[in-house]
């Protein structure tokens, strides 16, 4: 995955020449708090040099003076303004590689907080550490402004709290630092020209920290004069914080063992990295996964090309031909467009949870080489599904399956079923086996919920549950055990169709109880309001007992409201054949028996109109009141 990562920027870097640009961090906040400075010339010439990039020299020395802190402004962020914000993230607990930083906390008290630690801090660090490689007026500008902000940092932090208090706490903002000029032109720190100088010297202090000299990358495999520590590589779930983590007797400075990177690959890497999360980052059911395409053949133009569409072709899928052809809840999703290619290229799937800004990050989950001939089958079984339930307004996807794998407990705040969803994505993906009978207990904790607190509707769930079998079933994902049936009644045809999913006798005989049950209910309901005969289903814990001591029960309760017609006693009749043909050893768990009663209980219309040729029988034995 790793050199997947470092060719994808490789690529992306042969076009940005200034390679320092890999470090700039996407803004990704709403507002922009400005710390505005105002600089008057008094008529002196040619202290700044504006390039045409609106890049910033600073020629000569200005009187002190002539610098003073202004005001706050709070602005809107313009995706635009990245390189003049110049975000560039470091240490989490320390300044940033620039004077901007993303909002966390602003405290008058606390020396922590984001104008104390990472924006007064960063002027106190360069000073101390970085004033050899300045101009004298480079160091003279810097001086002055930590002068200024020290100076007033109560009141600055007093500002920010006044002007961002009624501001919601999901705004993000930004805290910068911007220069007037002589009343008619802003700019923004970051486009000083030195910032960048900065920067780099700054980065590479920390890449070296842990270096050796003439060793070999373990990525490009290329001797490489200066060899980093794999803690220079942009991906913080590489640690070595704890010396168990290193090998070779848990020495600090032997790390690079673990992990050489040479410094043309950690640019690369960090550049395919922004890549990844700018152009290849989705979402999945609360999680967020990134995919990372590997070029199994191809010259380097059909990589590019490929690359390309990642980077601009998503934009046009909400209005393609692709739009519903998506097997996640996420809109921009383009799996099914990659299910369409040759197996020129394979995907790893990361799903990768971070906590913003420095912070470590932790692999959940890492799906490698998926191929798009795999994909094509997911979408096939989908489609499978779809066209076998045809059901206007629900269509098979993922969040069948994470219907019931999200939280164990509807009240809970937190999700607590994030591994075992992600465990079944894994199978899917891979084509590893599904424990049928462990997907039938989280299915049926949820149908039994639904049954006893929503008046017997079970219909989402009892769905999800049906789908998500039938797509697992599909992809051979689960294995069936064994039997032999001869069954030429009405009801073959509709059964059939369904794979293995109906595969005995008992199966059959229990869905048809469960739909002739349910037929009960609605009768019960729409002549009384109530359904009382609902006790009788035990919550969904019926047992082979007392499935077979339900069918008498429900045929005298049709006959008690004289509604016992020629549809319902051929349902009833071929459910004693099923149940006599299925012998006294069902070998099925209460979980089994009570799934496929609840998926008759689903699909009483589906039956009724193979019993019924009249469509207003239909509609009064299968509305669901």
């Amino acid at each position: 995955m790793i050199t997947s990562v470092m060719e994808l920027g490789k690529m992306q870097k042969t076009r940005n020449k200034d390679t320092i640009l890999s470090y700039i961090d996407e803004p990704d906040v709403d507002k922009v708090i400005a710390i505005r400075f105002q600089y008057q010339s008094n008529n002196q010439k040619n202290v700044f040099t504006f390039n045409q990039n609106e890049e910033i020299t600073i020629n000569n020395s200005f009187i002190k003076e002539q610098l003073v802190l202004k005001d706050i402004l709070l602005e809107d962020c313009l995706a635009s303004n990245k390189n003049k914000y110049l975000l560039s993230k470091a240490a989490a607990n320390g300044p940033n590689f620039t004077p901007t930083a993303k909002v966390t906390k602003i405290e008058i008290t606390n020396k922590n907080d984001t104008l104390s630690m990472k924006i007064i801090g960063y002027f106190k660090k360069v000073l101390s550490e970085f004033s050899n490689i300045l101009t004298s007026q480079e160091k003279s500008f810097l001086e002055i402004l930590h002068q200024l902000l020290t100076d007033n940092e109560i009141n600055l932090k007093e500002s920010i709290i006044a002007i961002t208090k009624d501001m919601p706490k999901k705004v993000k903002k930004l805290l910068t630092i911007k220069i007037i000029i002589d009343d008619d032109k802003e700019i923004y720190i970051g486009q000083f020209d030195f910032m960048k100088k900065i920067m780099s010297n700054w980065i590479n202090q920390k890449n070296s920290e842990l270096s050796v000299d003439n060793k070999v990358c373990s990525i490009c495999g290329q001797t490489s004069p200066q060899i980093y520590a794999g803690n220079a590589s942009p991906y913080k779930f590489y640690t070595i914080d704890k010396r168990g983590f290193i090998r070779n007797g848990f020495n600090e400075k032997d790390s690079w063992k673990n992990f050489p990177i040479c410094p043309d690959c950690t640019i690369n890497l960090k550049e395919g990295k922004n890549f990844i999360e700018k152009n290849l980052t989705f979402k999945f059911y609360g999680l967020s996964y990134q995919l990372i395409p590997t070029f199994v053949i191809g010259q380097d133009f059909v990589r590019q090309e490929i690359v390309d569409y990642f980077k601009s072709g998503r934009k046009d899928i909400k209005i393609n031909s692709h739009n519903n052809k998506r097997i996640t809840n996420d809109e921009n999703e383009i799996l099914g467009i990659l299910s369409e290619e040759n197996d020129t290229l394979t995907l790893n799937i990361l799903f990768l949870e971070s906590s913003g800004g420095s912070s470590a990050e932790k692999i959940l989950l890492l799906i490698e080489d998926v191929l798009p001939s795999r994909l094509k089958m997911l979408f096939n079984a989908k489609t499978h599904v779809d066209n076998l339930l045809k059901y206007d307004d629900i269509k098979f996807n993922f969040g069948a399956v994470r219907y019931f794998f999200e939280k164990s407990d509807k009240n809970k705040r937190e999700r607590d079923l994030d591994k075992y969803f992600l465990e079944i994505t894994n199978n899917v993906f891979k084509g590893f086996k599904l424990d049928f009978y462990f997907l039938l207990n989280f299915m049926m904790n949820k149908i039994r919920f639904d049954f006893n607190n929503y008046n017997c509707k079970i219909k989402i769930a009892a769905t999800n549950a049906l789908m998500s079998l039938l797509f697992f079933d599909f992809l051979n994902l689960i294995e069936w055990r064994d039997y032999k049936m001869n069954d030429n009644s009405l009801f073959n045809a509709f059964f059939s169709s369904f794979g293995n999913t109906f595969n005995s006798y008992a199966k059959r005989g229990i869905f048809l109880l469960g739909v002739l049950s349910k037929m009960l209910l609605n009768k019960q309901y729409k002549e009384r309001k109530s359904t009382p005969f609902a006790k009788n289903l035990k919550s969904l814990k019926l047992t082979q007992q007392d499935i077979l001591g339900l069918l008498p029960k429900v045929q005298n309760k049709f006959e008690e409201y004289n509604s016992f017609d020629k549809g319902k006693r051929e349902i009833a009749n071929q459910i004693s054949k099923y149940l006599l043909q299925a012998g006294d050893k069902w070998n099925m768990p209460i979980d089994e028996i009570n799934f496929y009663f609840a998926s008759g209980m689903n699909m009483v219309k589906e039956i009724a109109q193979i019993v019924y040729k009249d469509e207003k029988e239909i509609e009064e034995v299968s509305k669901d009141e």
